[in-house]
């Protein structure tokens, strides 16, 4: 009903930017939880593996190594011993007198695979057997051959004479980094071995209990505590020829095993530098030394990978919603920072890797991605006001051309600052306009009246009749131009909203027409003005607006009747202010453009009031300034109800 005023165009734009911003932020969000839940649950198909074993490698290997533990010494078939014992494989006979030489150990793990007898010194098995059996604490690896689904064994002999047997696989990753081992194997008839540094634990005094088995499908991560080279060595040589004296293994684990560069059992770590690779011996001392410690690397599950991903991108995108730009790049920022403190606090204080490279890709994505949604719907905003302001007429008659598709944000901005500037020169021009009408036109018509009037108190009454028309007519193009005024500035004028109580006004409208009413033998009635009716309003504006209404009923309304002017609760969130009268009421038809400037029914019914069709353009202006509800229900022969609907306000006390 009617044209909008700026205000009202403007909080309409208002109200359709932040609708458009709430899609555009929830779209955004919703494709970048899928991203970092899509990331974290597909890492392994997408390539995604290799960036998170590179974050950890990295972080495994600026982890402070500490001082070597002295509890485990590791002999290294080196090639020094190589070069001094002859050619690999030696005769098992060395080993047993190796293990002689070891007698104060209190356990030694022989890192060989001793699966096949030599055909030369067959006879050496069973002195390698004897010497295990009176050490007593000699341990022996098995070999699962994944491929042939089969479990590379000691011989009968050697097995029997060892305390115990444990697997030593370690698979590398795809990258051929060894990261991880298993805990416990099977092989394809079921039998269950445990890891080595396992069954070398469970043999050691000082372990009271095995911690509990916590791995997962992907087993558990090496704690690799320094870099090869880091434990204690001493070559095969040296300790078989008596070189090294017999105390210095007491009550130590020796592990025996292959440390030559020829003998192949060298592998990639995390802590390798510059091609630099470890012993499969000294990876199993890293493996018992994390068992030892409690420092065996848990996986998180995937709940907690999935929420820890999510939930740092969630924060991201909160920022984007009610952050400026600045100050969301700074909370990004500080999100990967965190991040990273917090992979890097789980993996060295809790020993729990919790891959984060998901979330870290995703609020790096997430900046520019909101940039770009947030600018494009910038831009179509700025084209939906460069449309609705090339719609208003432009003093010049001229219009802005719109902007093309390819545009930028800068050239659009350019656009819409040209417009405005055409906009505010013709709010110029109207604000001078309204004072062209509210001076310019007053004074000489005020000036008219006052001559009549002079004329007739001055005794000449030579046309008495002219002088009534020029006082009629002139009184009413300056009620016409006193509502035009007022109209003009309801629309533009800043609210002075104040707490008003909405009985109050209704009584002082009561009051000031009253005289009115009374001319026309009308009854002014009130009911419920005693309710503690508060409201947030312009009180000025809020009163001409109910005066309004009460000056129409009592102008469509004929002698004798009454007007009520009601106050009730409107639910539990509203007042309702009504003006009912007992007047000629309007057609159905009719409603729907009363409201609209200088709109009048019945204009050609039998003493039809006079008016310019303002009011109720100024009463419809208020309530949509005031954000109010307005209601009108009215029936020919029957009156007219208007209420205006208010939201409560509680004062303090």
């Amino acid at each position: 009903m009617g044209t909008s005023t700026p205000a009202q165009t403007g909080l309409a734009l208002q109200t359709r930017l932040k609708r458009r911003m709430l899609r555009e932020w929830l779209s955004t969000t919703l494709a970048l939880m899928l991203l970092a839940l899509t990331l974290v649950l597909a890492a392994q198909p997408s390539g995604l593996q290799r960036l998170e074993n590179t974050l950890y490698d990295f972080l495994i290997s600026r982890q402070n190594p500490g001082a070597a533990p002295d509890d485990i010494i590791i002999i290294g078939i080196d090639d020094d011993s190589l070069e001094s014992v002859g050619y690999w494989p030696w005769r098992r006979s060395l080993h047993a007198r190796l293990i002689e030489r070891l007698a104060q150990a209190d356990l030694v793990a022989l890192d060989l695979l001793l699966s096949d007898r030599h055909p030369a010194w067959q006879e050496d098995d069973t002195v390698l057997a004897r010497a295990m059996k009176t050490h007593g604490r000699v341990v022996l690896p098995v070999m699962l051959d994944t491929v042939r689904a089969r479990a590379v064994r000691p011989l009968p002999e050697l097995a029997q004479a060892a305390m115990a047997l444990g697997h030593i696989n370690i698979d590398p990753d795809a990258d051929g980094v060894i990261r991880r081992f298993s805990p416990q194997l099977r092989t394809p008839e079921g039998e269950a071995y445990d890891h080595l540094s396992i069954v070398l634990m469970r043999a050691r005094a000082d372990v009271p209990r095995l911690p509990d088995t916590f791995a997962g499908p992907n087993g558990l991560r090496i704690p690799f505590i320094g870099a090869p080279g880091y434990f204690r060595s001493i070559p095969y040589a040296r300790v078989l020829d008596g070189s090294v004296d017999a105390s210095v293994f007491r009550g130590k684990t020796v592990l025996v095993g292959a440390w030559g560069s020829g003998l192949g059992d060298v592998f990639a770590t995390p802590r390798s530098v510059d091609g630099e690779v470890m012993p499969g011996v000294e990876i199993l001392a890293n493996i018992l030394q994390g068992g030892l410690d409690g420092s065996w690397i848990r996986n998180a599950s995937t709940f907690w990978a999935v929420l820890g991903n999510l939930l740092p991108v969630l924060l991201a995108c909160l920022g984007c919603r009610s952050l400026s730009p600045q100050r969301q790049l700074l909370l990004t920022t500080n999100l990967l920072i965190i991040v990273l403190g917090v992979c890097a606090a789980l993996l060295y204080v809790w020993h729990l890797w919790w891959p984060p490279v998901a979330s870290l890709l995703t609020l790096i994505i997430s900046y520019p991605l909101w940039s770009w949604r947030s600018q494009q719907a910038a831009m179509r905003h700025i084209d939906t006001e460069l449309r609705l302001l090339n719609a208003m007429e432009s003093t010049d008659g001229m219009s802005v051309a719109l902007p093309a598709w390819q545009q930028s944000l800068t050239q659009r901005v350019g656009q819409l600052h040209v417009a405005l500037e055409r906009f505010r020169r013709a709010q110029q021009q109207q604000d001078e306009t309204l004072r062209f009408l509210s001076h310019d036109m007053r004074a000489p018509l005020n000036t008219l009246l006052a001559l009549t009037e002079n004329e007739r108190h001055g005794g000449r009454q030579d046309n008495p009749e002219l002088l009534d028309q020029i006082d009629h007519h002139a009184a009413r193009t300056l009620r016409l131009v006193d509502d035009f005024v007022d109209l003009s500035r309801a629309s533009a004028q800043t609210l002075q909203a104040r707490p008003v109580h909405l009985g109050d006004l209704l009584l002082a409208c009561r009051d000031d027409s009253w005289a009115r009413a009374q001319q026309k033998d009308i009854r002014l009635e009130t009911e419920g003005l005693e309710q503690d009716a508060w409201v947030m309003a312009d009180a000025g504006l809020l009163e001409r607006a109910l005066l309004n209404l009460v000056d129409n009923a009592i102008k469509y309304s004929a002698p004798g009747t009454r007007i009520r002017l009601v106050l009730e609760a409107q639910g539990r969130h509203e007042w309702k202010a009504c003006i009912i009268d007992q007047g000629r009421g309007m057609q159905a038809d009719d409603l729907a453009h009363i409201f609209a400037p200088f709109t009048r029914v019945d204009t050609d019914a039998p003493a039809n009031p006079g008016g310019a069709g303002l009011g109720l353009a100024f009463v419809h202006t208020v309530a949509q300034r005031h954000q109010a509800g307005l209601e009108v229900d009215s029936r020919p022969g029957r009156g007219s109800r208007f209420c205006l609907r208010l939201p409560r306000y509680q004062p303090e006390d």
